[in-house]
């Protein structure tokens, strides 16, 4: 929390307001302090229930814009496979209603 209010401070200096002009976004990489079945953050070892509680406290104040798109990035992963997602990174959107592709062997597959 302190490096967050160092930021903060550092956009409020530069003449920006946070939350407004500037947003900050955290990528929680849980396996970097996730041990023994808790979550260790700031002297503290949470369970799965305190640290969703622990997230949420930090982004209430969070514009509403910044929720939706983070909402809207969940909602894409899960309902698109992995390999259509990676490939909408570099081929059209249409590419998504391809139909499968059919492989034919003028001979019969025999395993070897």
């Amino acid at each position: 929390a302190e490096a967050i209010e160092v930021i903060l401070e550092a956009i409020v200096k530069a003449g920006y307001k946070p939350g407004k002009e500037i947003c900050i976004a955290l990528d929680a990489a849980a396996s970097e302090f996730h041990r023994d079945g808790r979550y260790h953050l700031e002297g503290r070892a949470l369970t799965s229930e305190e640290m969703v509680e622990y997230l949420s406290g930090l982004v209430a104040d969070f514009p509403l814009v910044f929720k939706l798109h983070a909402a809207g990035a969940f909602l894409i992963v899960a309902l698109l496979p992995f390999t259509k997602l990676v490939h909408l990174l570099y081929l059209p959107v249409g590419f998504l209603k391809d139909p499968p592709i059919l492989y034919r062997w003028r001979s019969p597959m025999t395993g070897k």
